[in-house]
């Protein structure tokens, strides 16, 4: 196993994958790495839907294209291209929020309620970024993608899903190695007070 930082500064977003099918303990303990995330008020909110039939990949996929005609020129082509490498994964997790935090800050009115979505969405990042760690540590790839709340409602209605969408992680085996990656400088990032 290596060590944390390695594992972190080793982690990319791998886009294209080989056709091997992923074992059900693996995409377990996937989701274990995911719920054992910090929370705000240990609420718990994310919810995944692990997506493994390829005809519902190939739906949501062509959701997506469908729905980049509505965009603006960019953006349709980026939710073109989010479509493609979807529609190339083997399993897809769909995360969701359940709302559990905004619905118990918004009964305590402002200035509660006003961050209470904030609170949800770093939340359910955590889990994901759980979820991404362990993936890359068990030699598997994977892509976090936002383009698909474009099509939350239309996801929503494929998948029988209530909740709010929050993002579409792909799935597999990497089809090839990763190129490097930089960061900024943390001289250019972070400030010490002292």
């Amino acid at each position: 196993m290596q060590n944390l930082l390695e594992l972190i500064k080793s982690r990319r977003s791998i886009r294209e994958y080989k056709n091997k099918t992923i074992s059900r303990d693996i995409i377990e303990n996937i989701l274990d790495a995911g719920r054992w995330a910090p929370s705000a008020h240990n609420l718990q909110p994310w919810r995944f839907v692990v997506v493994e039939n390829k005809e519902k990949v190939t739906a949501i996929s062509d959701i997506m294209n469908k729905k980049a005609d509505a965009l603006f020129s960019g953006f349709n082509i980026v939710m073109r291209d989010t479509a493609k490498k979807i529609g190339n994964a083997n399993v897809l997790f769909i995360v969701y929020s359940d709302n559990a935090i905004t619905k118990k800050f918004n009964r305590l009115g402002p200035p509660y309620s006003e961050i209470a979505s904030v609170y949800e969405i770093q939340s359910v990042a955590n889990a994901i970024e759980n979820m991404l760690l362990y993936i890359h540590e068990v030699g598997l790839g994977a892509a976090w993608y936002g383009m698909a709340l474009f099509c939350e409602k239309e996801i929503n209605g494929l998948l029988k899903q209530k909740n709010r969408l929050l993002a579409v992680l792909s799935i597999g085996y990497p089809e090839k190695s990763t190129s490097e990656s930089s960061r900024k400088e943390l001289v250019e990032i972070a400030e010490f007070i002292i």
